[in-house]
């Protein structure tokens, strides 16, 4: 077994001089069966595969991306060599340098984690990219797929939700559907009912009331800072459940994500809102004039029938708009 530290102080076995790094930033330890762990004790955290770690170990693949503060991708040519030798026996050299990005993920045991197991690794959520268009697209097609899923997943909440403790989780899970919808397979309405939900429901809990109680006291004293610390935070619960992340850092996470990305995001949403609103209008003044100018019964229960049917969608697509943000932005 031996082990790599890595820091910003020369003693260090990997130095880097970036002023973002700590002393004693992490440590990648390999095993004499070629397992690799990273451990990372820094005070700005480190990205592994784009995730972020912060006093945390995480299993790591040859060729992952870790990238520290200052946005140092690490250069694994540097223990290349180590740990050739300790695979020469099993795979051929080059085969073992070159192996893809992938794996490293861990925290997230509820899902997909966000539909980025080996996905984009910027460092932080103001260089990343948030498409009006692609949210949009996305939101419909997640939204489509799982909206009779939706129908389902309701209607087992509804009968479950006088059992104490199951109904905690199960109130998490429905607020956070999105990492659900986030991924491109048919949601499973039975997973609503996954332990990982009861096991976060403090740091969850905890974090709700952080971020409500400070939007709220921020409204006194204006509308626009509420809106925008309720934007910058929109992602806080997310985190707590993808990543199981504390609520400081859950909070830290989402708003280190929506940076330069408020506008947009806000953009989004009312244009949703709106939509939203009018499909739905339009939808009840079609019955109104049908209705009166029938004089059926029949007619009218036909379209509440597709005016519920139409919000069971409309309420998928808008977990979708949020399933789209959180997969474009999440570091």
């Amino acid at each position: 077994m031996k082990n790599f530290s890595i820091g910003r102080n020369p003693q260090n076995d990997i130095c880097y001089s970036e002023m973002s790094v700590s002393d004693s930033h992490g440590d990648l330890t390999i095993g004499d069966d070629g397992q690799m762990v990273y451990t990372d004790h820094s005070t700005n955290g480190t990205y592994i595969n784009g995730e972020y770690v912060h006093h945390m170990s995480r299993i790591v693949n040859f060729g992952d991306a870790i990238i520290l503060p200052g946005n140092i991708i690490f250069d694994w040519s540097i223990v290349g060599e180590y740990f050739n030798s300790l695979k020469q026996n099993s795979c051929e050299a080059t085969a073992c340098y070159q192996q893809p990005m992938g794996g490293g993920n861990g925290g997230y045991d509820c899902g997909n984690n966000g539909g980025y197991a080996n996905g984009p690794t910027y460092p932080v959520g103001g260089d990343r990219t948030l498409s009006f268009s692609l949210t949009f697209k996305e939101a419909f097609a997640s939204g489509l797929r799982n909206s009779l899923r939706l129908l389902a997943i309701v209607f087992l909440a509804g009968l479950t939700s006088w059992i104490p403790y199951l109904n905690i989780g199960i109130f998490i899970a429905l607020a956070t559907l999105p990492l659900r919808w986030a991924d491109e397979t048919p949601v499973n309405p039975l997973s609503i009912f996954d332990s990982c939900y009861r096991r976060n429901f403090g740091n969850y809990i905890l974090t709700a009331i952080l971020v409500s109680f400070t939007v709220i006291v921020c409204m006194f004293f204006g509308i626009i800072p509420g809106i925008v610390l309720a934007i910058a935070w929109s992602f806080a619960q997310l985190y707590v459940v993808n990543d199981n992340l504390n609520p400081f850092d859950a909070m830290n996470a989402s708003l280190r994500d929506t940076y330069g990305h408020k506008w947009t995001i806000f953009g989004i949403m009312i244009t949703f809102g709106l939509g939203a609103s009018l499909v739905i209008a339009l939808v009840a003044l079609l019955a109104t004039a049908l209705m009166e100018s029938t004089g059926s019964v029949a007619v009218g229960a036909i379209f509440m029938i597709l005016e519920f049917a139409v919000m069971v969608l409309i309420a998928s697509i808008g977990i979708g708009v949020r399933a789209s943000m959180w997969k474009q932005l999440k570091n």
